[in-house]
């Protein structure tokens, strides 16, 4: 069960229905917003304006003059109690159970109590999530200690009580929601600022105390495009260049850091700001796993009885660490990504196999990192490939045409003649034709295939749709089994599932005795190219 303080608006609330959509854990929300009725005369309307002029005239038919200020406190209570209540909805639908309760973390007594109770219906406190906060922008001459004790006692006080109350509690996690401008500083924010290298402090101090039995993260955010981002402060990143980070993007590295991150790095910057988005040149490393609790359906990839890590599921966790090491930009393509060395999972049906995700700056451009996978200890390099960044997505080129006619292999001659050792879960194609030099196949994504979670960068079981098509194909030519060992350019240019409908043109064939090429392009049921594999490389697998 975990705990969130800040968590049921903004982009806490955004980053925990992540994590649930992923984890499906138990949450407790702690928010300051006490969650009323909505007054009649507001039901229906969505916007500020719509909202104070429905006040007030409900007010005047009762002889009540209430003053602006009255006006805009109601619509704003009512767009909160809203906000949290969509939050636990959203929380509830993802699979979690879920309170939420209004308290002032800073409280160390109300707080021991309501923790207490929690305990009674969730059981154990193992994760903590600090995201609570508040601004008092000013000029330092135009400080307050009543402003200041608001924006430090929120974020260091509430951290201390949050702590002394889960004292005794199994943490497994423990991830502070901190600002790069505890770092780069920013106009106004001397108190923010301080407040957040606090926590930054506290995490590397608990990092060192609890251990690896903990992750403990201080996330160092650059600004959201959302939250505690006033449209003033908005326009003041962007004249000085700072990108503002998409609510998804942010929720996204969020879920990677905590389920991926390594205990050995408790301080994180995410986002823009003074030297915020570069990298350090040894790059960041993120630990993942394979198990079958996490991705059941690896146990249908087996070759000879052994389960095999198959290439998009690293093709997955590259585009996923990428991103999270640059938020708000997106992986337009995947360059030259090999298969170094096979990976079988040894310990894949019980404690999995952990191994190291590590992305770092490319030596030859600046918009390019380079990624690799390897054993726990970073010993052995198992997969390679350079990602290249961009802020939009790569533009799909016109869907291929594929030549009419060919030798037709059903769904269930392809998945018994030799050429596929894929299980049930894997089992996408629907038919193939196959040419000489060229190829089509029907097939279907994720999502039919019934694969778990949400959030996917890519849609993995499509994509390995297409590699089965060119195994098919291979096979069809050279009468052998091949493996796929290099892409030349994988480019997603659609994210997530990718729906029903699908189909895969294989073109540019070249089989020989000592393997074959060929290109790869997934097309959607409109006819829009969705993904492409380029210059796939695939050679002869046990003679």
């Amino acid at each position: 069960m975990i705990v969130v303080s800040g968590g049921g608006r903004g982009v806490t609330a955004a980053s925990v229905i992540a994590l649930a959509k992923q984890t499906q854990a138990a949450f407790v929300l702690l928010g300051r917003t006490e969650l009323s009725d909505e007054p009649p005369e507001a039901h229906g309307l969505t916007t500020d304006a719509e909202l104070k002029r429905a006040l007030l005239s409900s007010a005047v038919t009762r002889g009540l003059k209430p003053t602006p200020r009255e006006l805009e406190q109601q619509a704003r209570r009512i767009l909160a109690d809203r906000e949290v209540r969509a939050t636990v909805a959203a929380l509830t639908a993802a699979g979690s159970r879920v309170r939420y309760a209004a308290t002032d973390v800073r409280d160390a007594s109300a707080l021991g109590a309501l923790l207490d109770s929690v305990r009674t219906e969730f059981g154990p406190i193992t994760g903590l999530v600090h995201g609570a906060g508040v601004l008092a922008d000013a000029p330092l001459h135009k400080k307050t200690l009543d402003g200041f004790d608001r924006v430090f006692e929120t974020k260091v006080g509430g951290l201390c009580a949050l702590l002394d109350a889960t004292a005794g509690d199994p943490l497994k996690v423990i991830c502070l929601f901190s600002s790069v401008a505890a770092r780069s500083g920013n106009v106004g924010q001397s108190d923010y600022a301080m407040a957040n290298e606090v926590l930054n402090k506290v995490a590397l101090a608990e990092q060192a105390r609890r251990g690896p039995a903990c992750l403990v993260r201080a996330l160092g955010w650059g600004p959201w495009d959302s939250g505690m981002v006033t449209p003033g402060l908005k326009a003041m990143f962007e004249s000085r260049g700072i990108g503002l980070i998409p609510l998804a993007d942010g929720a996204r590295a969020f879920v990677s850091d905590v389920l991926d991150g390594q205990t050995d790095d408790p301080e994180v910057t995410l986002g823009d700001g003074v030297s915020a988005s570069v990298l350090p040149a040894e790059g960041r490393i993120a630990r993942v796993l394979a198990q079958v609790r996490r991705q059941p359906q690896l146990a249908d990839h087996r070759v000879r009885g052994n389960v095999v890590l198959p290439v998009v599921q690293v093709l997955e966790w590259f585009v996923r660490m990428a991103e999270a090491c640059r938020p708000g930009q997106l992986v337009q393509r995947l360059l030259d990504l090999r298969v170094l060395r096979g990976v079988t999972l040894q310990d894949f049906d019980q404690q999995g196999d952990p191994m190291l995700v590590r992305a770092a700056p490319a030596e030859d451009r600046a918009d390019r990192l380079a990624c690799t996978l390897s054993d726990i200890a970073g010993a052995t390099a198992y997969y390679s490939a350079t990602a290249e960044m961009g802020s939009a997505p790569a533009v799909a080129p016109a869907a291929p045409t594929a030549p009419a006619g060919g030798h037709r292999l059903d769904r269930d001659t392809c998945y018994s003649n030799g050429a596929l050792f894929h299980g049930p879960a894997f089992q996408v194609l629907e038919d193939v034709e196959c040419r000489a030099t060229s190829a089509t196949a029907s097939l279907h994504g994720l999502t039919k295939a019934g694969w778990q979670g949400e959030g996917w960068a890519t849609d993995s079981a499509a994509l390995d749709g297409c590699l089965q098509l060119a195994l098919v194909w291979s096979h069809e030519q050279l009468g052998r089994t091949v493996l796929p060992l290099r892409v030349g350019e994988a480019v997603r240019y659609r994210a997530g599932a990718l729906g029903d409908g699908l189909r895969c043109v294989l073109s540019n064939g070249d089989a020989k005795n000592s393997g074959a090429v060929c290109d790869l392009d997934l097309v959607d049921a409109d006819g829009h190219v969705v993904a492409s594999l380029k210059r796939l490389e695939l050679y002869p697998y046990g003679g």
